[in-house]
C-alpha cells in the first residue's frame, strides 16, 4: 500500500457502478453504518441520480478517495433540504477494511472539513455516530467535533439489538 497510487476526487457519474459496490461491501464488513439497509439495496441509477444532485449542490459533496484506481473510501457531506437546517451539513464517511489504518480516514476528513469552512452556506457539521465505535469518535475528536448529546436506542444493529448514538457537531469558523 505505502507504493499504490491514492487519489480523492469529487464523485462523478462514471463512478455509480463501483461505489455501488464499495458502499455494498462496507456495509457487509462493518455494523457502524447506520444506513446499512438503505446503501446496500440502492440501485446503479440511485447511486447515479444522488451524484448527480450532490454535485449540483453548491453546499454539498461527495469526495472518492481510490487506491490504484479501487474506491477504498469516501466522504460525503449533504447539506440540509429545508430553509431551516441548509446551514447543517450531514457528514458521512466509510474507508474500506483492508484500507483503515493507513491514515486515509484523516485524509478525507482534512480535505472534507477544508472544504467545508469555504463554504459559506455551512455553517456546522453533524452527524451520528454508535457509542460503540471507538474508532470513529478518536477520529472525530480530533476534529474537535463535539458530542453534542446521545439518543439512546438510536440505532438497531444488524442483530436487532438496540443502540445508543451520539449527536456529534462542530461549529465552522466562518460562521462570522
Amino acid at each position: 500500500m505505502p507504493n499504490d497510487n491514492i487519489t480523492i476526487q469529487e464523485a462523478e457519474l462514471e463512478d455509480a457502478q463501483q461505489l455501488r459496490q464499495f458502499l455494498q461491501k462496507i456495509s457487509q464488513e462493518t455494523d457502524f453504518i447506520t444506513e446499512t439497509e438503505n446503501i446496500s439495496q440502492a440501485t446503479e441509477h440511485e447511486i447515479a441520480d444522488f451524484i448527480f444532485n450532490q454535485s449540483q449542490e453548491i453546499s454539498s459533496i461527495c469526495l472518492l478517495l481510490k487506491v490504484e484506481e479501487e474506491i477504498a473510501g469516501l466522504v460525503n457531506i449533504t447539506a440540509g433540504s429545508l430553509p431551516s437546517n441548509a446551514h447543517i451539513g450531514e457528514l458521512f464517511i466509510a474507508v474500506s477494511k483492508k484500507y483503515q489504518g493507513f491514515g486515509l480516514g484523516s485524509e478525507l476528513m482534512t480535505l472534507a472539513m477544508e472544504w467545508a469552512e469555504q463554504t459559506p452556506e455551512l455553517l456546522k457539521i453533524a452527524f451520528e455516530v454508535q457509542v460503540r465505535n471507538e474508532v470513529a469518535l478518536k477520529l472525530y475528536q480530533g476534529f474537535d467535533f463535539d458530542i453534542e448529546g446521545r439518543r439512546k436506542m438510536g440505532i438497531k444493529s444488524k442483530d436487532g439489538e438496540l443502540l445508543d448514538v451520539y449527536l456529534m457537531g462542530k461549529c465552522l469558523t466562518n460562521n462570522k
